[in-house]
């Protein structure tokens, strides 16, 4: 059987559009997923083809058209054709999975019940108008992104306005979901050849000294020579987190600032004996909160010291980033969580980068039911608490106005 190519596909993408539009979004569950189970192809496929489908609708919304200018509105066309690609091909693939599944199913039977005949089974299939599966999987890989979207996206002009920001976050929010599930589709579909995208670790305190050990590799090769010194990070268990606060002021939080879900949405968080999390994104969070802690450490001291602490129960995890920088002012408090503002001097940003790493990692902390607070005492320092559930279910954002 041959499939239509997905330049065949454009005369249908308006009626296509809308049928994923109307396709309710189901939360990702990491212990569902945990289980690698192929039965959940099906659901994973659409549930893509309706995450892209959002993606691309994104670029009607209104907010563009009244906050950025001819100039910038050009600058966001890329990524808007580059949504527009992925969502054809998303329209295939989901043409695609259900013949593809049949053909799983019949090996499977053929298989079970005479051994002996299957490769002449796969030779008929295969020369019968080529491999389903072979064409299911190259359609999974060409959805491989080739670019950091981000870097596509975010720029000085696009992070002026908090509405495009706002945008922005949210487009990131569907954008980290829908990778999330293409490179979960990948596995389940070749799991010899490509990893599973939910990792289980027993305890949280390795991935701290590991992102740890990340920051004093960059400070030692990029920085040490121009500001001497040293850098020291400990990690320590401290269970009785969960029953204090930090000290000072609470100045800002990741779920006081939009986007946010909405207040009782999403499931309780269930006990769990292990830390479910997305390959990458509990390391991304711990390794920005540590260089921003570092960063404000490197304008006031030469030998800086950080401390690291965490908590475990049944169901949550507790980590507390502290320094004695002297504190952070909350006059930029509304700053923090927005694409592309910094304060770094050009020594700092070689390690901290460029004002991605506080909004990138609230975007992940969204997904997955978890907060960000920052405490600062003037004068004094500032803790940085990261809370999450240990086995989270995806937080959806809520649906407005998707009708194209």
């Amino acid at each position: 059987m041959r499939w239509p190519s997905v330049s065949a596909t454009a005369k249908h993408s308006s009626s296509a559009l809308s049928k994923f539009l109307s396709v309710p979004l189901c939360p990702m569950d990491l212990r569902g997923m945990a289980s690698n189970d192929r039965r959940h192809i099906q659901t994973s496929v659409e549930q893509l083809a309706a995450r892209t489908a959002r993606s691309y609708h994104a670029f009607s919304s209104g907010i563009l058209k009244r906050s950025l200018d001819r100039e910038t509105a050009a600058q966001l066309v890329p990524l808007e054709s580059i949504c527009k690609s992925e969502f054809k091909r998303c329209v295939v693939l989901s043409e695609m999975v259900e013949p593809y599944l049949k053909q799983l199913d019949s090996r499977a039977e053929t298989a079970k019940y005479n051994e002996g005949c299957v490769d002449s089974v796969n030779k008929s299939e295969e020369d019968n108008g080529g491999c389903l599966q072979t064409q299911f999987i190259d359609m999974l890989r060409d959805l491989r992104p080739q670019e950091n979207l981000l870097d596509v996206a975010v720029n000085e002009k696009c992070i002026s306005s908090p509405d495009v920001n706002h945008w922005i976050s949210c487009f990131c929010r569907r954008r980290v979901s829908w990778r999330v599930i293409h490179e979960h589709l990948l596995h389940l579909a070749e799991p010899e050849l490509y990893a599973p995208v939910i990792r289980s670790d027993p305890c949280v305190g390795p991935l701290l000294q590991h992102a740890g050990t990340v920051v004093i590799d960059l400070y030692s090769r990029m920085v040490q020579a121009a500001h001497g010194g040293s850098l020291t990070i400990t990690v320590e268990e401290r269970p009785n987190l969960f029953t204090c606060m930090p000290e000072g002021q609470l100045v800002t939080s990741s779920t006081a600032v939009s986007p946010t879900t909405q207040s009782g949405v999403g499931a309780q968080a269930l006990p769990s004996e292990t830390i479910l999390s997305v390959e990458g994104h509990l390391a991304y969070v711990f390794r920005e909160l540590i260089k921003n802690a570092c960063v404000a450490l490197m304008a006031k001291v030469t030998n800086m010291e950080l401390k690291v602490h965490f908590a475990t129960n049944a169901t949550h995890i507790v980590v507390d980033i502290i320094d004695t920088a002297g504190g952070l002012d909350p006059n930029f408090a509304e700053h923090y969580w927005q694409f592309g503002w910094s304060t770094n001097t050009s020594l700092c940003q070689v390690i901290c980068g460029f004002g991605l790493g506080l909004p990138v990692s609230k975007v992940y902390m969204d997904i997955w039911n978890g907060q960000i607070d920052i405490y600062t005492i003037r004068g004094s320092g500032t803790t940085v608490r990261v809370t999450f559930p240990k086995a989270p279910v995806e937080a959806l954002l809520p649906e407005v106005n998707t009708s194209p």
